[in-house]
């Protein structure tokens, strides 16, 4: 995935939120400045707040393609999948932006609830979603033969439980190149305050672990402001009957293999016989549709999380469909 800015107009889309000059430090650019440039990697996005910026045609013509002022967003894709800029950006105009890193999303994620949906929300408003056409289905095996491979849920084996921490930050922070403000690097493992009452899933063979998801019961613990972005507060079975999935890692040599099927069918079975009516989950844009001939409708409006950027939080009816995809799940 390259990094390019977001070119759309955003006439539609609210000014930027004024309390995020309380927590973001804001750059000024005279004429003629370079703000990006081309094929150099950033781990930071800019807000525009005044001003106006060319985006250059790339070498050697380096001729304005377009422009960008006030509202844009420079930079996210590169932010969250540590590509390159695919093209130079230059003052045309004195400008000045707000920055935005990892530190600062976290600081905001996690502050005040009410603040940080208003920021999550609105940076998904002007942030580009990842383009990408791969189709979830096609991630999906022919066929459901993995002898081989064994699914359990894992609570208490803490050399097991290091293993998937450590798969996440393998996946995360090294085959995506993202700074997750989660990742411990001395350790190499990638946890978060939701592991501390959250029911591991891990696909073990020939004892690696290849696969690994993460489930949290509402009714388990608190799971902050996630209640809010994925809409769960308006549920009647919120929280008694609710749960959240989420951390779904499988290491690249095993990705469209049955290792994918086994999880989602012990992780089905767990949540029936947990009595949950209700399974949330964060899906990327470009998946949304695929979410949802499964039988998971959007639950909420679009929010941009730290770690994944633009999702859209989806809820699947258990009591309805839980069964037949489990069913299918195992066929």
């Amino acid at each position: 995935m390259s990094e390019m800015p977001n070119l759309r107009k955003l006439a539609s889309t609210p000014p930027y939120p004024e309390f995020l000059h309380a927590f973001c430090r804001k750059i000024s650019f005279d004429p003629g400045d370079i703000v990006r440039r081309q094929d150099q990697y950033y781990k930071e996005l800019y807000l525009v707040t005044e001003g106006s910026l060319d985006v250059l045609s790339p070498s050697p013509a380096r001729e304005a393609r377009t422009s960008i002022g006030p509202g844009s967003m420079i930079g996210e894709i590169g932010l969250l999948q540590g590509s390159r800029a695919t093209a130079a950006i230059v003052a045309r105009t004195a400008a000045s932006a707000l920055v935005i890193d990892y530190e600062t999303l976290w600081k905001i994620h996690e502050g005040d609830r009410r603040t940080a949906v208003q920021f999550c929300r609105y940076l998904a408003k002007v942030s580009q979603p990842n383009d990408n056409k791969a189709n979830l289905m096609s991630l999906l095996p022919s066929s459901s033969k993995a002898s081989d491979v064994d699914v359990s849920i894992c609570n208490n084996d803490d050399q097991v439980l290091q293993e998937a921490m450590r798969l996440r930050y393998n996946v995360c922070c090294v085959e995506y190149g993202r700074d997750s403000p989660d990742a411990d690097h001395a350790k190499r493992i990638l946890t978060d305050r939701l592991d501390g009452f959250g029911h591991m899933f891990v696909a073990v063979k020939a004892g690696e672990v290849i696969g690994t998801l993460r489930t949290n019961l509402s009714r388990e613990g608190s799971l902050g402001i996630f209640e809010e972005l994925y809409g769960m507060t308006s549920s009647k079975h919120h929280p008694a009957h609710t749960a959240i999935c989420g951390r779904f890692t499988v290491k690249k040599l095993h990705r469209g293999t049955p290792v994918f099927l086994k999880l989602c069918t012990v992780f089905l079975d767990y949540m029936i016989k947990q009595d949950i009516l209700e399974c949330y989950v964060g899906c990327e844009p470009h998946l949304a549709a695929i979410y949802t001939t499964l039988g998971f409708r959007q639950a909420a409006e679009r929010f941009f999380h730290y770690d994944f950027g633009p999702n859209d939080p989806m809820v699947l009816d258990l009591a309805r469909h839980g069964k037949r995809l489990r069913g299918l799940a195992g066929i």
